[in-house]
């Protein structure tokens, strides 16, 4: 027996051989039946659920996926580090993209995620031997962080001496014994490196 039953509609079936149809049988969450009330009547049971639909409509739901299109897209061309469990992890995934793309290619993307290996941000150290030729600038996965490695550093002009004042809405996560950026930016203080970026994969810079 089903488990819910829809009849007495215009079912649009989706199927170009059989495109309406007049009755629907559900049961386990899956569809059993589609046809005339008389197909579905069999499947009828004392613990069945009947909706009569009186005429009305019926048809598959629509899912909304909401997926920021362009940056998407972008992200696909980007680095993924969003299940990167350790830093090691972390570290490597960026160091293999760096072989797949020319030198002075912007490496973005990430999604990152540093409570996976115990909250520790990440530093530019920790990529820096891998990506001597390729500015990094790494998101965090719900955007409000990302790291740049020194290259992007440089091109950010954000010196080791921390003249770059801190933006306001923002903050550069610096050395607590230098005070030299530690490759960190969070919220309005990306910025300063995504400008030279364009937050782009694949756009090239000269190293000056």
């Amino acid at each position: 027996m089903a488990d819910l039953v829809f009849r007495g509609g215009s079912v649009w079936t989706g199927d170009p051989a059989a495109p309406t149809a007049a009755a629907v049988a559900v049961k386990g969450g899956r569809v059993v039946a589609v046809g005339t009330d008389a197909d579905v009547e069999g499947l009828v049971g004392r613990a069945t659920r009947v909706v009569d639909l009186g005429g009305r409509m019926l048809m598959p739901g629509f899912i909304d996926s909401h997926t920021h299109f362009l940056d998407g897209g972008f992200k696909l061309a980007g680095v993924d580090l969003r299940n990167a469990a350790t830093p090691e992890e972390f570290a490597r995934r960026i160091g293999e993209f760096a072989k797949t793309v020319p030198p002075g290619t912007w490496i973005t993307g990430g999604d990152w995620d540093h409570e996976l290996w115990g909250g520790e941000l990440p530093r530019k150290e920790w990529v820096d031997s891998l990506t001597p030729e390729h500015p990094v600038f790494v998101n965090r996965l719900d955007g409000h962080m990302a790291l740049a490695n020194g290259a992007a550093l440089r091109l950010a002009r954000v010196d080791a001496e921390g003249r770059m004042a801190d933006p306001e809405g923002g903050s550069i996560v610096r050395d607590a014994r230098t005070g030299e950026p530690a490759g960190v930016f969070k919220d309005e203080a990306m910025g300063l490196v995504a400008r030279r970026s364009r937050r782009r994969p694949g756009t090239r810079w000269s190293g000056a």
